[in-house]
């Protein structure tokens, strides 16, 4: 027979355990949303890459997802800029690099979109 202190400890480890799966599956989920809009950019389909992006930026800070949360605010400040939008485009590459900084990941995971984010934001202050 296990003991009481025994049992509740397996059961805040199971708790913990099961809390971690859904974690998981909505970082999962929002990772899905990432590609899904990815490929609706790649279709031309604009605005509804826009919408499902700013959804993604919202489930990442919420989820606490670094990586996804720095990867659509590039893409988002990458797309604005290809469209002459150059306010919106600094400020989500600013968010971005900001994120960055304070995310305690290993830059290597976001070197494309550093690069990237950089690179834009000297072109927007040195022309515009």
């Amino acid at each position: 027979m296990v003991g009481k202190t025994a049992l509740n400890k397996e059961m805040k480890h199971l708790n913990g355990a099961y809390f971690r799966t859904i974690i998981s599956k909505e970082n999962m989920k929002t990772s899905i949303e990432f590609n899904k809009a990815l490929r609706f950019l790649d279709c031309g389909k604009i605005e509804r890459a826009v919408e499902i992006l700013q959804t993604v930026i919202n489930n990442a800070q919420n989820e606490e997802d670094d990586l996804l949360f720095i990867q659509s605010n590039c893409v988002l400040g990458e797309l604005y800029f290809d469209c002459d939008d150059f306010d919106k485009s600094k400020s989500y590459l600013e968010t971005a690099l900001n994120r960055m900084n304070d995310s305690g990941l290993d830059e290597d995971l976001f070197d494309y979109e550093k690069s990237t984010a950089l690179k834009i934001l000297s072109k927007l202050n040195n022309n515009y």
